[in-house]
């Protein structure tokens, strides 16, 4: 299997947005099959976001597009930076493309479309609600951002014709989406900003791991301990490649580096630690020698010698569970802008689940509660045996009560085993198909 930007984000030739869209467009009034927003809530956090756009925008530097060294931590030592404005104009258009990919993808893929792939049909009203997060985010910034708010581009998604690279997708899209607020946290100067970006960088992690476990194929759908900061740069360069056209007003200070791709891994876009992949990209910037980076974590990038276009490296053994990415770089000091030569390629690390330990409290008290069980039963037979069993119970009681089994509480159904009751305010309409 070839991971390719094209085919883990799943792009194709223009697909332009049906009517009786499912996710309601800024330019558009409500109807039955819109996505309703929390209007209360992002008039609430609009306004105050609005009222430090003002500030930010008095007192930002008119250069839109300055580069400067920035200290990232080891990831990143040199970005481009934004100013608050424009961070708030980055989220959007991030967020644009994330309402419109869930709008045209539900608009095709029926209930009976995700039956047939072996999902509960709730699993689409689910993901519906994840629209209407997105939804909302754009309403909330496009608010605030008053009239220096950038429209939605014309994007690519009709390669998305079938509900397994729906979710491929939208895994990715939303790792992409907290790697992105992430990164660019430490950019945000006014605290107003700070705060909402948090608020929705927690969102986004919820939609991924929902999503990680609708694709977790049997392997581990618990994502890694640490997310993955990506720079501005970085990030456009993985949703470029979905934009097929923006108006002159959306067009963002910075350019897409060249596409890096991985050959290897799973149908659908995972890998193992310790495999061997094949790195294939643009090398007409290319070094004398150059360097993979896989990036995964904060604990900065593992740098892995190429020797060309085509070169066979074999993936750290030591990556965890969840999305990981690569680039190529013409130096091993830190992965960086100025030295990037192609990427970022993005991809899943899936390793095995590990067993949790056996309880040791929990079944003590299992044992207590069979031992007066059998004491109760007795005790009818003699006043005395009566004594002793409600002692026992209440020893039993107390060692169960102090000693609840972790495993009895962690639902056991397979990630496509979802209940049956659709989520009461977020139903989703039918496929427009």
């Amino acid at each position: 299997m070839k991971l390719t930007t094209s085919f883990v984000l799943a792009l194709a030739a223009a697909s332009s947005a049906s009517a009786s869209p499912l996710l309601r467009r800024q330019d558009q009034s409500s109807s039955s099959d819109a996505l309703p927003t929390p209007s209360a809530a992002v008039s609430s956090a609009s306004s105050a976001l609005s009222s430090a756009t003002s500030s930010s925008t008095s007192s930002a530097t008119s250069s839109s597009s300055a580069a400067a060294s920035t200290s990232t931590g080891s990831v990143n030592s040199t970005t481009t930076t934004f100013n608050d404005t424009q961070i708030l104009q980055y989220a959007l258009t991030l967020e644009h493309l994330e309402a419109t990919f869930y709008n045209q993808s539900l608009s095709k893929l029926s209930a009976q479309d995700f039956e047939d792939a072996g999902y509960n049909a709730s699993v689409r009203d689910r993901i519906y609600s994840i629209g209407r997060d997105e939804a909302s985010h754009v309403e909330l910034l496009t608010t605030a951002l008053g009239n220096q708010s950038v429209p939605a581009c014309t994007y690519n998604f009709s390669s998305v014709q079938d509900v397994s690279s729906f979710l491929t997708t939208a895994r990715v899209l939303e790792g992409v989406g907290v790697s992105a607020y992430l990164g660019a946290a430490g950019n945000i100067t006014e605290k107003e900003y700070l705060t909402v970006a948090g608020s929705i960088l927690v969102v986004e992690g919820q939609h991924q791991s929902y999503l990680i476990a609708q694709t977790a194929d049997g392997g581990n759908s618990i994502p890694s301990p640490y997310a993955t900061p990506l720079d501005f740069q970085q990030v456009y360069s993985l949703a470029a490649p979905f934009i097929e056209s923006c108006p002159e007003n959306a067009t963002l200070p910075i350019t897409a580096f060249p596409q890096l791709t991985l050959s290897g891994g799973a149908a659908n876009g995972s890998f193992t630690p310790g495999e061997q992949v094949t790195v294939n990209y643009n090398a007409t910037n290319a070094t004398q020698t150059n360097y993979l980076a896989v990036i995964q974590g904060v604990t900065g990038p593992q740098f892995l010698q190429l020797s060309g276009n085509g070169s066979s490296v074999t993936l750290p053994s030591n990556l965890t569970g969840g999305q990981m990415y690569a680039v190529v770089t013409s130096d091993n000091s830190a992965v960086t802008d100025d030295n990037t030569i192609a990427g970022p390629a993005v991809g899943y690390v899936n390793i095995p689940l590990p067993a949790a330990p056996s309880a040791t409290a929990a079944s003590s008290g299992a044992s207590s509660s069979s031992s007066a069980s059998g004491s109760s039963s007795s005790s009818a037979s003699s006043s005395s045996s009566t004594s002793s069993s409600s002692s026992a119970s209440a020893s039993a009681s107390d060692a169960a009560s102090s000693s609840v089994s972790i495993a009895s509480a962690i639902p056991t159904n397979a990630p496509d085993a979802q209940p049956t009751a659709a989520l009461p305010s977020s139903v989703a309409p039918s496929s427009s198909a």
